[in-house]
């Protein structure tokens, strides 16, 4: 069995073949570690459920539920909109402890996913010079979710959402989405079930 067939239930939000293809891709490749990782190497910042043998996924099918959730409260509708949130969902800590995956989580571990996925997606490409422009556009999408998905928190670059005072865009909602996501479903104060109800 292939292993991301774990996400099979999350798969079937996702409509568009391209994503769904990309997503078995990455998955297929994946560090091997991702399946059984907790998803905190210091327990502090996760609930009890997520810092266990194969946390990290059940973190990961949270974060794809808190999606869900927001995704209605915008009011998004638009299905390659709402396949490229739960894409970048899906893949926001397929690096998690860096590539190759270490003890710890890596502060870059978005940065280290965006590189990786670029790889992964690259219609062609030249990695002497990291050159992954043939990629397409909706990919590309994802791949950015998944750099951004730290926000205030990304070592490198902290990245906001929105901007008080800009305009809005529908890519900064996408971001606000991703983040926000993460975020809550990683509060260690906050426990819940990770299974969707249809």
């Amino acid at each position: 069995m292939k292993q991301w067939k774990i996400f099979e239930d999350f798969l079937e939000l996702i409509k568009s073949k391209k994503i769904r293809d990309f997503l078995e891709k990455a998955f297929d490749n994946a560090p091997p570690e991702f399946y059984t990782a907790p998803a905190s190497s210091t327990g502090k910042n996760h609930p009890p459920e997520d810092n266990v043998k194969g946390g990290l996924v059940i973190h990961t099918k949270k974060v794809i539920r808190v999606a869900n959730a927001l995704c209605h409260f915008f009011g998004i509708e638009e299905q390659l909109l709402k396949d490229k949130i739960f894409a970048g969902c899906i893949l926001h800590d397929v690096c998690k402890n860096g590539n190759p995956w270490c003890e710890r989580t890596d502060p870059e571990h978005g940065f280290i996913a965006a590189r990786w996925l670029a790889k992964i997606a690259a219609i062609e490409s030249n990695p002497e010079i990291e050159d992954f422009i043939h990629i397409d556009k909706d990919l590309m999408d994802i791949i950015d979710l998944v750099r951004n998905h730290m926000g205030i928190y990304n070592k490198l670059e902290p990245t906001l959402a929105l901007k008080i005072g800009e305009i809005i865009t529908e890519k900064d909602i996408c971001h606000l989405i991703v983040q926000l996501s993460d975020y809550i479903a990683s509060r260690k104060w906050l426990s819940f079930s990770y299974k969707i109800r249809r």
